[in-house]
């Protein structure tokens, strides 16, 4: 008859599996263990076999006799023994797993924290990105601050000296303009030199080309809507216009899809007088001087008719030798210069 304090296999198992999870070395607890429980059983076993000689149904038997009761003692105390053994070992381990839960967890919390940290910094990135809603319209400005100091041209702004202007976003926009349109330009003329490609990007980036850009995306009515008691001058807007283009990509950052966006945007704005540009037209910024080796002192009269500047080019003798027109005297005066060099006076002499 199997003794009520005989290990049953699956407490056997389930000790050596705790063990075997334990830190120690697990083939020398396995040995150790194993050892223990067989003398255990053998032990048992005697005691089964004197108790049932002298007619007890067990080896726990509160009639046994004073040294079979002390025999017993010594089995019980070995077997609680490897119970509390087993028990110390089954809950080191669901100590060392609670912590490693314990850890887990505290990594996952600070992963997450620092996650929605990262989303925080994300969400006020994007709270201050440009946002465009169609390539069509006029991209959206999110910090309304900075909107307003693009718009704060000098000329719309009271005597205050402590006001800051957009001076230095109209040149970061007028250079940023210029660095898209050259490149354009560029892939479409190939030929052309540094100084005609410079005059070919001033053409198309004139004051006059950008106000009509402006009023096309509806920037005229942003500029309204911040100074409504103002008048705006096709140059004063123009300038605006590229202010606001600098915030645009100082807001845009390095995101490589609202860049591509806002470069499509401005190219799209150009793109009629880019590829209308007649490279023959160019200004050619020697052609004073040119002439005047040619043909001696000239002289230039010039006349604003409210949308450009015209000039004539006369010889010391008021022949008008060429004509020309630009956007500013300038160019209308090269542009006559220019004219006097192709013509038929000019080629005779």
């Amino acid at each position: 008859m199997k003794a009520k304090n005989e290990p049953c296999p699956y407490s056997r198992q389930l000790f050596s599996t705790s063990l075997l999870n334990s830190q120690e070395n697990s083939e020398d607890i396995e040995g150790l263990v194993e050892n223990i429980i067989h003398n255990a059983q053998i032990e048992v076993q005697r005691q089964n076999e004197r108790s049932s000689k002298r007619g007890h149904d067990s080896l726990l038997d509160d009639t046994v006799s004073e040294p079979d009761s002390n025999k017993k003692h010594r089995v019980n105390c070995l077997i609680d023994g490897i119970n509390q053994f087993q028990r110390s070992l089954v809950e080191t381990t669901e100590e060392e797993i609670v912590h490693s839960h314990e850890t887990e967890r505290n990594e996952n919390t600070a992963g997450s924290v620092d996650s929605d940290n990262h989303k925080n910094e994300t969400s006020i990135q994007d709270d201050y990105r440009v946002t465009f809603q169609d390539i069509d319209c006029l991209p959206k400005l999110k910090n309304e601050t900075f909107e307003n100091k693009a718009l704060l041209h000098k000329k719309l702004v009271s005597n205050d000296s402590s006001v800051q202007t957009n001076d230095s976003l109209v040149y970061l926009g007028s250079k940023f303009c210029h660095y898209l349109v050259s490149f354009k330009l560029n892939e479409l003329h190939p030929s052309l030199d540094a100084e005609l490609l410079d005059c070919a990007v001033q053409e198309v980036l004139h004051f006059n080309n950008v106000h009509i850009w402006a009023l096309r995306s509806n920037f005229r009515e942003l500029l309204e809507s911040k100074f409504p008691a103002k008048q705006f001058r096709p140059k004063v807007m123009a300038e605006c216009f590229m202010a606001y283009v600098a915030a645009l990509k100082i807001e845009t950052g390095s995101d490589y899809n609202l860049l591509t966006l806002l470069t499509q945007w401005i190219l799209k704005l150009a793109s009629e007088k880019i590829y209308k540009l007649r490279v023959e037209n160019l200004v050619d910024r020697s052609a004073k001087d040119s002439l005047h080796k040619l043909m001696g002192p000239m002289r230039y009269t010039t006349a604003f008719n409210g949308s450009k500047f015209i000039s004539k080019c006369l010889n010391n003798k008021g022949e008008v030798l060429g004509h020309g027109s630009g956007y500013n005297k300038t160019d209308s005066e090269l542009r006559s210069a220019m004219h006097a060099l192709s013509s038929a006076a000019c080629q005779k002499k």
